[in-house]
């Protein structure tokens, strides 16, 4: 059995804030389906919405939700049923019990291969499943699963993940007792890539390490591939590992800034909701001006307060609506933005006159 197609057997567990956005990309696939799961609804929206609401009893765990992709050699066709079965074995040798799931099977790629999506958190009693050394876990728990359904035993790969120093580099430690630059890029990244949001910034870290990134470019500027050094020694990112190569790094860059986006809306909610609570009895529209006015005077941007405006009741119903249009919540921003101005303007005003 092997891993997402291209990692075998460790490398392809990850847990992150964003269910909607993971559920979208395994459902919404061409030739996706669902297999399996425990949820009362089919599609990504509503599967998002019940996650949250069995995040909610353990807040204090951020990146509740788990995926794992499982698939096995191009001569083993396995049904729905046989896939369905696994999938819940999985999850039950990695201790999750009563938690939400569901399984999709995706058919786009000449191997047979699922995708599992998680809650971390038990719906009835709001415990975790710990995620510590998940990946060797799951590794544990391929093992047991080859065997039970007679699969093709794949040894592990790290190789394929994070490439061993060569017999040349082995020599060459053994005879300088000093650590290897693929070794000291290898663990610079390891240490970075989860935190990072940008190109950019994946440069900047790793310059603080002393190793220079080199993005090589399409005639379009887009990136297409990446190489890094460490005193004048360089690798290709394949060369050191499918992990490190450009598309794997891009891969988790969208994924930080999924998580990234997700967080900040939840800090945006929890100022809108503070201030609300402070003014309750007037209606909506007033109660967002009064907020904005509150932001305006204690400093913030107009970028800042249009931004928390977003969490306001009113902009909620609107994305809720069927016909919802974008520059209409847009306008209601606007006119909040400039109503609370005007009103701090004319405060002002009167203050100086008395």
């Amino acid at each position: 059995m092997y891993w997402d197609g291209e990692s075998r057997v460790i490398g392809k567990v990850t847990h992150g804030r964003d269910a909607y956005s993971l559920l979208r990309y395994v459902a919404d696939k061409e030739g996706a389906y669902q297999v399996g799961g425990n949820v009362a609804f089919n599609d990504p929206v509503n599967i998002a919405r019940e996650f949250r609401k069995g995040q909610a009893l353990h807040r204090t765990i951020n990146r509740y939700v788990w995926h794992t992709s499982l698939s096995t050699a191009k001569h083993e066709n396995l049904d729905d049923k046989t896939w369905k079965a696994i999938a819940k074995d999985y999850l039950r040798e990695m201790g999750f019990n009563k938690h939400q799931y569901v399984v999709y099977r995706h058919t786009d790629a000449d191997h047979n291969h699922i995708h599992i999506v998680a809650n971390r958190i038990n719906i009835i009693d709001g415990s975790a499943v710990d995620d510590a050394w998940s990946k060797y876990r799951t590794e544990a728990a391929i093992r047991k699963l080859e065997s039970a359904y007679n699969l093709q035993v794949v040894e592990p790969s790290h190789g394929k993940e994070r490439k061993s120093p060569t017999t040349g580099e082995q020599r060459m430690q053994a005879r300088t007792q000093t650590p290897l630059p693929r070794v000291i890029i290898q663990d610079a990244l390891d240490k970075i890539l989860s935190t990072i949001t940008s190109p950019e910034d994946l440069k900047n870290k790793l310059k603080t390490e002393g190793i220079e990134t080199r993005f090589r470019k399409r005639k379009d500027k887009t990136i297409s591939g990446i190489s890094f050094s460490y005193n004048g020694i360089a690798f290709g990112g394949g060369k050191l590992g499918k992990r490190y190569s450009w598309t794997r790094i891009q891969q988790q860059l969208r994924e930080n800034q999924a998580d990234s986006a997700t967080q900040k809306k939840h800090q945006l909610n929890k100022l809108y909701q503070s201030l609300a609570s402070q003014t309750t009895q007037v209606e909506p529209k007033l109660r967002d001006i009064i907020i904005a006015g509150k932001l305006l005077k204690k400093g913030y941007s107009s970028r800042s307060v249009k931004a928390v405006l977003t969490q306001s009741p009113i902009i909620q119903s609107y994305k809720q609506s069927e016909n919802y249009q974008e520059d209409k919540a847009l306008r209601y921003i606007d006119k909040v933005y400039k109503s609370a101005q005007r009103r701090i303007t004319k405060n002002s005003v009167q203050e100086v006159v008395r």
